[in-house]
């Protein structure tokens, strides 16, 4: 299953719609520069603005920003395994190496070239349960929370 993003904010459902769990493998098994919404919610049976709704009362964030995290997790295993900055943003889609670079800041707080440096030294937890909690912490040398990028 794909990694769900947590907002504490949604009251989360019983049991997952499985229309969105096939949307969400969906998205994990393709190119995110090849999605297309009106396609997604074709492959639903839903109309786009239905398919929006349910995928965010389901996921707790929108299928844009869904989209958006597929992308950065795509880069950054491109950076992982040798790709150049350019390159990795682009086989992720994102339009240049200068796009990637904000997304990766708004979202996380580093760029690619101090996540490259740094990559050996930083604390990367991820969660493969549902909810996850989409959100980076960035901790001072004291172990104290220094900012929190959601």
């Amino acid at each position: 299953m794909g990694v769900r993003p947590y907002s504490s904010r949604v009251a989360w459902p019983q049991k997952p719609d499985p229309r969105i769990l096939f949307i969400e493998r969906y998205l994990d098994s393709c190119r995110a520069d090849t999605i297309d919404m009106e396609q997604l919610a074709g492959k639903v049976y839903l109309s786009q603005s239905r398919f929006r709704a349910l995928f965010k009362e389901q996921t707790g964030i929108s299928v844009y920003k869904y989209i958006l995290w597929s992308r950065i997790r795509l880069a950054i295993n491109c950076l992982m395994n040798g790709s150049a900055i350019g390159d990795a943003a682009s086989e992720a889609g994102f339009a240049d190496s200068s796009h990637f670079h904000k997304t990766l800041v708004n979202m996380f707080g580093i760029s690619a070239s101090q996540f490259l440096r740094d990559h050996r030294s930083l604390e990367i937890h991820t969660c493969t349960r549902w909810p996850v909690n989409f959100e980076t912490k960035v901790y001072d040398g004291q172990g104290r929370v220094e900012k929190i990028y959601k």
